[in-house]
């Protein structure tokens, strides 16, 4: 639980922030959650704003609000930054901690940049997109598979190369 002294670091770094002109239409009553926001959050030396309330199956925080659950980090985005187009992911950069909210730590970012660092991949500065294994995952290396998604055609072959050296050497 959050101690008084913790609070009021909390309240002092949000307070920081520049907050849109009003809160976003959704959230009539924002004043009221982003106070609830402020008594579940712990302030790391890291500068991570971690929720210390209820947790999704992915480890994300979650609030309910007006009948609804929602994902901390977006809410805290949404009352502390501005709004999100619907296509539009947080991605989290900085500290990739799921139950952090601080939109410093956060990135919006399009569904097909996120699931590719979900993935592991990283993008090189000329736009390539490289793998786990640094390998360039574009054209003929760029293998689709289940439901359009993209994997790495070099890492997929060593993966069935040694799995089927396993299952050879077990006969």
């Amino acid at each position: 639980m959050p101690t008084d002294e913790s609070k009021s670091t909390s309240l002092s770094i949000v307070e920081g922030l520049a907050r849109p002109t009003e809160i976003t239409a959704r959230f009539r009553n924002g004043s009221i959650l982003l106070d609830r926001l402020l008594r579940r959050m712990e302030v790391c030396p890291s500068g991570c704003w971690l929720w210390t309330g209820s947790c999704n199956n992915k480890g994300y925080g979650t609030i309910r609000f007006e009948g609804v659950t929602y994902t901390v980090h977006k809410i805290a985005w949404e009352l502390l930054v501005g709004e999100l187009p619907p296509e539009i992911r947080l991605d989290h950069v900085e500290c990739l901690i799921k139950n952090c909210f601080n939109p410093d730590h956060l990135e919006p970012v399009d569904d097909k940049t996120n699931n590719r660092r979900n993935q592991g991949w990283t993008e090189t500065t000329s736009g390539v997109w490289l793998c786990q294994n640094l390998h360039p995952v574009e054209g003929h290396n760029a293998m689709r598979y289940y439901k359009n998604r993209v994997q790495c055609r070099t890492c997929h072959n060593d993966r069935r190369r040694a799995a089927h050296n396993r299952k050879s050497t077990r006969h």
